[in-house]
């Protein structure tokens, strides 16, 4: 699933551009599927994920090595979501929005030894 941005449609990569002024990371969007991994703003460490419109149709979603990651509030507009990953994540201690999660196959949560609030 993964690919490069030059075989990603241009109507793709602007997200990508948009997100990649904001983020020093391993960033991977296609159509229905999202990979952040070991995410860092340029001016430090990303601390919270928040929700973006233009990801509601998303499919699949992983979060991976995300060490100052506190907050996820993307999951309550994932209403289409089938598949979240989030590993290694270390100080996230938030997550928002599983309720919304009607349509999810596959929760994977590991090693999010922070994660003290889960929201429904």
């Amino acid at each position: 699933m993964r690919r490069q941005l030059e075989q990603i449609e241009p109507s793709y990569r602007v997200y990508y551009n948009i997100m990649k002024r904001q983020l020093d990371s391993e960033f991977i969007y296609h159509e229905n599927y999202l990979r952040i991994s070991d995410t860092i703003i340029e001016s430090g460490d990303i601390t919270k994920w928040g929700k973006y419109k233009e990801f509601e149709s998303l499919k699949c979603v992983e979060f991976e090595h995300c060490n100052k990651l506190e907050t996820l509030e993307l999951l309550e507009n994932l209403t289409e979501l089938e598949t979240l990953w989030i590993n290694d994540c270390q100080s996230l201690i938030n997550l928002k929005g599983l309720k919304n999660l009607t349509g999810i196959k596959e929760l994977f949560i590991s090693d999010c030894k922070s994660l003290t609030n889960i929201e429904e």
